[in-house]
This record gives C-alpha cells, sequence and structure tokens, in this order.
C-alpha cells in the first residue's frame, strides 16, 4: 500500500511538472511569435490590410500571454505542494 501511495503522488508531481513545463513552452513560442509581429509591424505601412490583421494577432497574444502567466503561477504554487507531499511522505515512511 505505501509503495502505490509514493507512485501516486509522485504520478501527481510529474502531472503538474508536464503542464509546468508545457506552459514554459507556450509562453516562449508566443515571445518569439510576438518579436516576429512586432518587425512585421515596424516594416509594414500602417494603411496596409495586414497591419490591422499584425495589431489583432499582438493583441490576442497579449490576452494567451496574461492567461497563461496566470496558470503558470498556479501550476508552481501546485508543483511545489505536490512535490512536498511526496517528499513528506517518503521522509515518514517507517519500515
Amino acid at each position: 500500500m505505501k509503495l502505490n501511495d509514493a507512485l501516486k503522488m509522485k504520478g501527481e508531481w510529474d502531472v503538474t511538472l508536464r503542464e509546468l513545463n508545457q506552459v514554459g513552452a507556450d509562453l516562449q513560442r508566443l515571445s518569439i511569435d510576438q518579436d516576429r509581429i512586432r518587425k512585421n509591424l515596424r516594416e509594414t505601412p500602417k494603411e496596409a490590410e495586414v497591419y490591422a490583421t499584425y495589431l489583432k494577432k499582438l493583441s490576442d497574444q497579449e490576452k494567451e500571454i496574461d492567461a497563461l502567466t496566470a496558470k503558470q503561477k498556479t501550476l508552481v504554487a501546485d508543483e511545489f505542494k505536490a512535490r512536498k507531499r511526496y517528499e513528506d511522505y517518503l521522509a515518514n515512511i517507517n519500515d
């Protein structure tokens, strides 16, 4: 039973870590894309139809970044709790 409990806790911790890593990768991807969009905005005349498209995409990405940043903050706290729970459990196993 103890091994199953430990494996379950480790699995929960691993899931949280994977989610946290995915959010970090998504934020990095968005940051790179925003650099590209900003460069395009600088080089595109404001009268061009695509200029408005770039602005909208940049605005949409800002909203996505805000949501991901909030999720990341929650996941960091969840990861800390899951790791602590797992480590505390292992430290308190009496054979």
